[in-house]
């Protein structure tokens, strides 16, 4: 009964204006201590203005800037597809932010309509810019060398000099677009300027926080992803966003980094594991029932360049193994990332933390896998193709911790190729 009249009546209303009432109240004094200070004597008067000028301001900054930056990350997207780096959200979280940010929302929606129709010749003007930027550093670059070159001597010919137009032209192609070409990535769906509208003008802080991992997630998502459809590619079958990625990565990692295996409790390292794992099932299962093998390791391609950096190139070697029906692929590419997980983590490396079984065991699953598209021909071995190296358990799950124990003075245990 109390909670139903708290909200019928607007309590909870109330209680969040207060702190704009008592900052209201605040600015006011401010204000006419100045204003008292200004008629009795301009020497004292001149320094507290300046200390109340500064408080003002910065008031007025926290409560402006959780608004623009919002703004603000449209404007890059006028002249590129993609940030360079992910942004990181403005934490000027208070009363009067929010109400600044719910009534200029307006902005957002006119900034959501404005940008795409300007997107196409801003590229372009963009790319001519850069392209005009690197001709030109050409330029004083090869009349440079050509000068440096030069014997400035009274009997040279100069007309046997090298011309250095020549040089510029073999540094640099006359046509731009092969350098800086916009790719006509103005024409389709934007992955990103959709979600800024939509975080902005989300009503409460955790709604926006909400957003905010999507929207972080889809910039890390573009820079490691340049190909087409990504909006798209992003949207599950009940068109929702996928789960952020990038942040719930970074949180695994920065569990990872802070972890030391020898003072370290067990459970904590198990936490870790079967966070790493409950993400990994959650990548393969969100997009269930697709049938494209392409877009299928499209989401993992990502979960992979997040995990190991920016080195997207090594992907299609140590996933080559998920190549058949999808109910099978999604449950051995989650056996793939596991090893991803096991073998790349330093806290499982010691002796007392040792995964050594369980990396044997993912060995045997994805050598199962394998088996499955490429059958062994025991009559004709020179005709069965090649065991991957990273099945190969003297390399695998042998080689790669002897080192390991033998360096702690322990005796490693005994795998055999069987």
């Amino acid at each position: 009964m109390r909670s139903e009249g708290m909200e019928k009546w607007h309590v909870w209303n109330i209680f969040t204006a207060l702190p704009l009432l008592l900052q209201a109240a605040l600015a006011l004094f401010l204000i006419g201590i100045v204003d008292f200070l200004l008629a009795l004597d301009n020497e004292v008067a001149i320094p507290i203005s300046v200390i109340v000028g500064l408080t003002l301001l910065f008031l007025a900054a926290t409560t402006a800037l959780p608004t623009l930056q919002g703004v603000y990350l449209y404007l890059p997207f006028l002249f590129v597809r993609d940030l360079s780096k992910e942004p990181s959200q403005c934490p000027y979280k208070s009363p009067q932010s929010h109400v600044f940010r719910a009534f200029f929302s307006f902005g957002f929606y006119l900034f959501h309509h404005i940008i795409p129709p300007l997107r196409p010749a801003c590229g372009y003007l963009y790319s001519r810019f850069l392209y005009a930027i690197q001709y030109l550093h050409s330029v004083f670059t090869s009349i440079s060398q050509w000068l440096a070159k030069r014997p400035w001597s009274a009997s040279e010919d100069i007309e046997h000099q090298d011309n250095p137009v020549d040089e510029i032209h073999d540094n640099i192609s006359t046509d731009g677009t092969d350098t800086y070409n916009y790719e006509g990535h103005q024409t389709e769906d934007h992955h990103v300027i959709p979600l800024i509208l939509t975080t902005w003008r989300t009503k409460r802080w955790v709604d926006f926080d909400s957003a905010w991992l999507l929207l972080r997630d889809a910039c890390a998502n573009g820079v490691h992803d340049q190909n087409s459809g990504l909006s798209e590619h992003r949207l599950d079958s009940n068109n929702h966003e996928i789960l952020p990625l990038f942040d719930s990565v970074q949180a695994i990692q920065e569990a990872v980094r802070g972890t030391n295996p020898s003072h370290t409790d067990p459970f904590h390292l198990s936490a870790i594991y079967h966070s790493f794992s409950e993400l990994s099932k959650l990548l393969v299962e969100w997009r269930s029932g697709g049938q494209d093998t392409a877009m299928f390791h499209r989401g993992n391609r990502f979960f992979y360049a997040l995990w190991k950096g920016s080195d997207f190139l090594k992907y299609e070697d140590e996933y080559q193994l998920i190549s058949h029906s999808w109910w099978a692929s999604m449950k051995d590419l989650h056996c793939q990332n596991m090893k991803l997980f096991v073998t790349s983590s330093n806290i499982f490396n010691t002796p007392a933390q040792s995964l050594d079984k369980h990396l044997a065991e993912l060995n045997i699953l994805l050598f199962n896998c394998w088996g499955k598209t490429h059958p062994i021909n025991l009559i004709s071995s020179n005709s069965s193709p090649p065991l991957p190296r990273s099945l190969q358990f003297r390399y695998s799950a042998t080689k790669w911790n002897q080192s390991k124990w033998l360096s702690s003075g322990l005796n490693p245990p005994i795998y055999t190729d069987t």
